[in-house]
């Protein structure tokens, strides 16, 4: 309780003021794109309270430790996100759409025979992220290191850190994307790069499931091993197996189809 002291005063001030909305307004529907905080189970247990519909929108791949279903509406990402939800109950409806994340129209530019976007998250070492960027560096490669947003660590002063929002900035022109437990794969291949699993930077547990339904086909091991791969252009994934993580990109996605039921 005290190391989460601050989620807990925000949790109860927030209830409060849900209820408080319920209480003055003839709510129908509540839509939530989080389906794992103390905030949004409140928020259904408010809206139920009030004989809301809910509905959940995914926005994020998920793993297998995820809570399971339990608004009236889901809408998931894919195959992938349905494999590993499971439901609370059967009353509980699922609609398969595709990863909105992912934009319909997008022009990747000529690519940068150079460029590796390294997509490291808060558990990777920084001392083996160091090591690779000075590696690739010293083979002649451009490198841009993009951060998970949760990540406060300081790099040298002379490393290039990405600053833009999104991430299909970074890799519209980028060659090579690396990265170890981070779901940027997705994108990364989406964005016809080579990407790269090492499990230099920190243990491999194959959270997202990319290794066990064969998107990614081998990990690198070693620091020397990766330098190698790219240098060969070494195609270690399936792009065959995409859609199966971020469904029909070719699917419409139309709000108000399932509001209006």
């Amino acid at each position: 309780m005290n190391f989460n002291a601050v989620k807990v005063f925000k949790t109860i001030a927030l209830s409060n003021l849900f209820q408080m909305i319920f209480e003055k307004h003839a709510i129908k529907n509540v839509i939530q794109f989080n389906d794992h905080g103390p905030l949004h189970f409140d928020l259904y247990r408010q809206a139920k309270l009030s004989n809301a519909k809910t509905f959940y929108i995914q926005h994020a791949p998920i793993t297998k430790e995820f809570p399971p279903l339990y608004h009236d509406v889901n809408i998931l990402f894919s195959q992938d996100s349905l494999d590993k939800y499971k439901k609370e109950n059967g009353r509980v409806e699922v609609v398969l759409n595709r990863d909105l994340r992912f934009p319909k129209q997008f022009n990747i530019l000529s690519k940068n025979p150079l460029k590796v976007v390294l997509c490291p998250n808060i558990l990777d070492s920084k001392a083996e992220l160091i090591t690779t960027y000075n590696n690739l560096i010293n083979e002649g490669y451009e490198v841009l290191l993009r951060k998970h947003p949760a990540d406060r660590r300081q790099f040298p002063q002379d490393f290039l850190l990405s600053s833009n929002d999104s991430i299909w900035d970074d890799f519209t022109d980028a060659t090579y994307v690396v990265t170890n437990e981070s779901a940027v794969t997705l994108e990364g291949l989406y964005s016809n790069c080579i990407c790269y699993k090492t499990c230099s930077w920190s243990d491999s547990i194959d959270g997202y499931g990319f290794m066990e339904k064969g998107l990614i086909l081998r990990e690198i091991k070693t620091q020397g091993a990766l330098i190698d791969s790219i240098k060969q252009n070494l195609v270690l994934t399936d792009s065959s197996k995409l859609s199966y993580f971020i469904g029909d990109q070719n699917k419409e996605f139309y709000l108000n189809n399932f509001l209006s039921r």
